[in-house]
């Protein structure tokens, strides 16, 4: 049965606000101000171990491990245990109760989402600290991924493993519908139109599976040029209202109910690949997802598993496909309750991370899934050769990186909801919007 309207928005929603929350019971230790004993490494008489909290998957934590390796072999001051938590809310809990029992790493991943409730705990030093202290030079860096980690002028985050909302879709079946396999839609409206030409030709059962992600959202509405929440999307006072009973706002979920109660599309739910499945078994010509699973996508497509599917991948449709791109994807954080020498090492880690060769190195072994952060991180050989190699990675880079920033890049910014974000949910009819 199909799912209303209401109650998918306010799944979605809910999910969001609540990725957001603040901490709560942050000990006493852990507030003051923050410094980053960035020379503390020094002093240390033997290796200095750190953990690493992360979430990387498949291809993508191979990767990892090998830049691990590499990390250790060139210098043996630092040594690096890494813990997958397998997902952001899974790793954010675990963080969350970390702050009463004391059981913290040393560098955690974590995506903007966080942000907020983040900064709110005073739990993390201010990755700017280390950077000024240490002279460490970010010119070169791309402008929107700073800005995602920035609150209120200060850069809390090293951007890492940058990532995009993109459009998957099997090449296969636009030509078994007529369609051009190199111009896939870049509005929702031509979607719908590319999707009962499938529909119709028999190419496949659906035009596009939909999964029930509260990331999407936010996504859908900056690349349709339109504020979240207000105050610029809390990026200059904290949000107390949401936009999302806007023009655009109306448009992206009347089409998304649209085209689900058409049968144009289908809804796959909360599962994290059904949508993916979808395409692979001809029940959808495309989705949405996070450029990072490009890399996880097409390893599994190169084994031979799924022969039929010619990937593609291409920009976020939207509303206005003029809009902004909204960064996503991975930032380093680092927990203040480290001891000084673990805070050193963890800042070497995270520089070696941002350096050009690990970037490029994560561009290629992700197979574009995940983006550069820096101009000279964008223009190695090794990156180069991603983009040359294999056409995948050119859309989550043109897709991202291009972009000028505008207030609607920024991604939507909040701690604890509070009773504007009750009303936003409970007391407006239709869509949603604070009273």
């Amino acid at each position: 049965m199909r799912r209303p309207l209401r109650s998918v928005v306010g799944y979605l929603v809910i999910a969001v606000m609540v990725a957001s929350m603040g901490m709560g019971g942050v000990p006493s230790g852990a507030r003051g101000e923050a410094k980053c004993p960035v020379r503390a490494l020094d002093r240390a008489t033997k290796p200095v171990e750190i953990t690493f909290w992360h979430v990387q998957t498949a291809k993508n934590e191979e990767v990892l491990q090998e830049l691990v390796a590499r990390f250790e072999a060139q210098q043996d001051r630092v040594r690096v245990k890494l813990v997958n938590q397998v997902t952001y809310p899974d790793l954010f809990n675990k963080y969350r109760a970390g702050l009463t029992t004391g059981a913290l790493p040393d560098v955690a991943e974590m995506n903007v989402a966080y942000l907020q409730a983040l900064v709110d705990s005073r739990s993390v030093v201010p990755i700017e600290a280390c950077a000024s202290t240490d002279n460490y030079e970010q010119s070169d860096y791309v402008p929107q991924a700073i800005d995602a980690y920035t609150l209120k002028g200060v850069q809390w985050a090293m951007p890492w493993t940058v990532t995009g909302r993109v459009l998957l879709y099997d090449r296969n079946v636009f030509r078994a519908a007529g369609l051009d396999p190199d111009d896939p839609p870049a509005t929702l409206d031509e979607v719908i139109e590319d999707s009962r030409r499938i529909v119709e030709r028999g190419a496949s059962r659906h035009g596009i599976a939909l999964p029930t992600d509260p990331g999407l959202l936010p996504h859908l509405y900056t690349k349709s040029g339109q504020l979240y929440v207000n105050h610029h999307n809390g990026r200059t006072v904290r949000a107390t209202k949401t936009l999302l009973n806007s023009q655009i706002g109306r448009h992206i979920w009347t089409w998304w109910d649209d085209i689900v109660e058409s049968g144009l599309g289908i809804s796959t739910g909360r599962a994290t690949t059904d949508h993916l499945l979808a395409v692979a078994n001809r029940d959808a010509a495309m989705t949405i997802d996070s450029s990072n699973v490009v890399g996880p996508v097409f390893d599994v497509l190169s084994s031979g598993e799924f022969a039929h599917v010619d990937p593609g991948v291409a920009p976020l449709p939207a509303a206005n496909p003029a809009g902004g791109v909204m960064v996503s994807g991975g930032s380093l954080w680092l927990p203040r309750a480290s001891k000084p020498d673990k805070q050193a090492a963890a800042w070497e880690f995270v520089k070696f991370l941002s350096e050009p060769d690990q970037q490029a190195a994560y561009t290629v072994g992700t197979r574009g899934g995940y983006l550069p952060i820096g101009a000279r991180r964008a223009t190695t050989p090794n990156s180069n050769r991603c983009g040359n190699r294999t056409p995948e990675p050119a859309s989550p880079m043109t897709s991202c990186c291009p972009a000028q920033p505008t207030a609607s890049h920024q991604d939507p910014c909040w701690g604890t909801p509070t009773a504007w974000a009750t009303q936003s949910l409970t007391r407006s009819p239709g869509c949603w919007q604070a009273t």
